[in-house]
């Protein structure tokens, strides 16, 4: 315990490290007490330390770590830390995602407006047995190397193969075997082949073993899904509210099968009655079944090119509890009285039914408001935008930053060959439908909070000063102004004026990278982004179990005791990991397209320049890229105060400038791109 390298510790790891054998325990145990009676040692939080000894902060937690080789452990005890740990590259260790570890808190961080930095001094808890991964090295006889993305570039797999022949650029499963020998490497053995880099149709397949994303229903859920049947029974509609006169309708991409959401507006002179219909999905997935079980060990659905993994059996996912047009279906409403502004007046939860009129896609819908197609819908829509203009007038008041970013999707064929891109517009459309979900989820958030009852928010905590300093240094860069404490309102005015610029895009990435994560959780802390005291998951329970939690707690006099903080914590890390599987394949299908098309050049935009270079997107492809001023012909310096890089001879590169890039090297197996700069331009 007098070692500089000692830290508290807990007795059985302190007995572990001191290779005191079975027989000895008693006697170890015995001295540890007395020792401690003696004051010789003190108790602090189940750790032992010598008294009087200042030592490092330890914490325990789950770690999430990044393929560039640092992570963020999420602390298990908020009162011990508050804040998310961030571990710098090469202080990972030997962990990997999910693996439960024991950390090191740094007394003088880096960086410590950020928030505390620390290092793994412990792996307590593997998360998983084998990794996913691809053969960098297959030159070396009878061993191979395998670059696994959750491990980093640092930690690579050595798999000794025994004459096999295994090529270069192989997707294999490993299994550990050692997490680090007396060489300091990781030793495994290959468990499964799963295809090799080259073939694009294994993507997914790739991702969902590499993330441990489960495909198969247990029997048990199909036979209790199946059961329902494919109708619902007049048994179903006893006690429910009849909405099927009313003019209800989805809106929906084009290729979405399971419908969680209907709407339906009308006016009188007293204001808007917005009816927000949610699937009911907790009439059929009840409280320890099969199909409860497995929704809560999947925790949502996740979504890849041209394939969805679903939470729920397709049989109530896309159908029964799917709210498709022209048959009666079962729903939660939230039905809400608005006044002539859009603030609310009044509200009902209750348990309905509906018959959809007619499946609108965004663009669908968007046709019929620009005229170009007819439509018995078009008042009812004319009216839905009309109320969408004044809730995200009402939502700005309040101080909730309104981003409409484009979404880009990779379109792939059924080889999972990419063959290009499509733009989606964030337009009308989409609002509409977000400002009604906004709002439903806000009103049953405020409904449950006011009656007292448990729930699970969906809270968003503000960014640090020092976060949101970097983008307001962003947005003098691109010449506009703020003042010098500037306010929402403020901000909202710059992405007012940045529409018309090429710069829109971009003040908006970089604004979406100064916030934290959303996250559940039981306790409510408000909502930072929307602007929101209280708000909640509640309108896609089809995909999100947090939602079909929140219906629970809704309708049912009693459910069942659960641990919420638990349970959000676990669906907290399900939505990141889906998010990582489902971002993983997307930039592989990505850099597949830039291989094929290696010879054009695109446009990009610079988004930070450094002492060494700087960083841009690729504009419409959403790549990101580095060009360091050792690529370039001239000598560089460095301006930090205008952020610009700049010769002697006036060629300058400054934060927002567009470029011309090409991709010169792609490596699919460590997901990166080499790139230069199209000097010709």
């Amino acid at each position: 315990m007098k070692r500089n390298d000692y830290y508290p510790m807990l007795q059985e790891h302190l007995l572990k490290l001191l290779k005191v054998s079975k027989e000895e325990q008693d006697l170890a145990q015995n001295v540890i007490g007395e020792l401690i009676r003696d004051g010789v040692i003190v108790v602090d939080k189940n750790r032992l330390a010598l008294k009087g000894r200042e030592y490092e902060t330890v914490v325990t937690g789950t770690i999430h770590v990044n393929p560039r080789g640092f992570g963020f452990v999420t602390p298990d005890d908020d009162q011990e830390c508050k804040q998310t740990i961030f571990i710098p590259p090469g202080h990972c260790e030997d962990a990997v995602q999910g693996d439960h570890v024991e950390v090191t808190l740094v007394a003088k961080p880096r960086r410590p407006e950020r928030g505390p930095e620390g290092r793994i001094a412990k792996v307590l808890k593997r998360a998983r047995e084998s990794v996913a991964g691809i053969v960098s090295d297959a030159y070396h006889k009878n061993r191979l190397t395998i670059y696994a993305p959750m491990l980093g570039p640092e930690n690579p797999i050595i798999v000794m193969t025994k004459g096999a022949k295994i090529d270069w650029g192989t997707r294999v499963l490993v299994k550990i075997t050692s997490w680090k020998n007396s060489k300091g490497e990781i030793r495994g053995d290959i468990e499964k082949i799963l295809g090799n880099i080259e073939d694009p149709s294994i993507d997914v397949d790739c991702a969902i073993v590499e993330f441990e994303i489960p495909t198969d229903f247990p029997s048990s859920a199909i036979d209790e899904a199946k059961a329902y049947g494919k109708e619902v029974t007049q048994n179903d509609l006893n006690g429910r509210t009849d909405f099927t006169k009313d003019e209800v309708f989805t809106i929906d991409p084009t290729t979405a099968r399971d419908f969680d959401d209907a709407l339906c507006v009308t006016k009188s002179k007293d204001g808007y009655r917005l009816c927000v219909h949610i699937a009911d999905v907790s009439h059929y997935v009840r409280p320890e079944t099969a199909l409860d079980q497995f929704a809560a060990t999947r925790c949502n659905s996740v979504y890849f090119p041209r394939r969805c993994v679903p939470m729920l059996p397709e049989e109530l996912s896309n159908e029964l509890c799917s709210l498709k047009e022209g048959v009666v279906r079962l729903t939660a409403s939230v039905v809400m009285d608005l006044d002539n502004d859009g603030n609310l007046n009044n509200y009902q939860i209750q348990k309905g039914f509906i018959k959809s009129q007619k499946r609108f896609t965004y663009e669908g819908a968007k046709q019929v408001l620009d005229g170009q197609v007819e439509s018995p819908h078009k008042k009812t829509l004319e009216l839905m935008v009309e109320l969408c203009e004044k809730l995200k007038a009402l939502r700005r008041a309040r101080g909730s930053i309104d981003l409409a970013l484009p979404e880009t999707v990779v379109n792939v064929d059924k080889k999972g060959i990419p063959r290009g891109f499509t733009v989606v517009e964030y337009d009308i459309t989409h609002q509409l439908v977000e400002e009604f979900m906004l709002k439903a989820n806000e009103v049953v958030a405020t409904h449950l909070s006011k009656q007292g009852k448990d729930s699970l928010y969906r809270i968003h905590q503000a960014p640090t000063e020092d976060e949101q300093a970097d983008f307001f240094f962003f947005v003098h860069q691109l010449g506009f102004h703020l003042p010098e404490t500037p306010t929402s309102e403020d901000i909202q005015a710059v992405f007012e004026k940045a529409k018309s610029t090429p710069y829109a895009q971009q003040l908006a990435i970089s604004f979406i990278r100064t916030m934290k994560l959303a996250v559940y959780s039981p306790e409510n802390v408000g909502h930072f982004g929307l602007s929101l005291d209280y708000y909640t998951h509640f309108t896609s329970p089809i995909r999100r179990y947090p939602d079909l939690i929140i219906h629970r707690l809704l309708f049912e006099k009693s459910t069942q005791e659960q641990n919420l903080s638990a349970l959000a914590l676990r669906c907290s890390d399900c939505e990141r990991n889906a998010a990582k599987a489902e971002n993983r394949v997307k930039l592989l299908k990505k850099l597949r397209y830039l291989e094929k098309h290696h010879e054009e050049t695109f446009t990009a935009t610079i988004t930070k320049v450094f002492p060494m270079g700087f960083a841009f997107e690729v504009d419409v492809y959403a790549i990101e890229g580095v060009v360091f001023v050792s690529q370039l012909p001239d000598y560089y310096e460095y301006d930090r105060e205008k952020a610009m890089l700049q010769t002697k001879h006036g060629k300058r590169f400054r934060l927002g400038d567009q470029i011309k890039v090409y991709p010169e090297f792609i490596d699919l197996i460590k997901s990166e791109v080499k790139w230069q700069l199209d000097l010709s331009v």
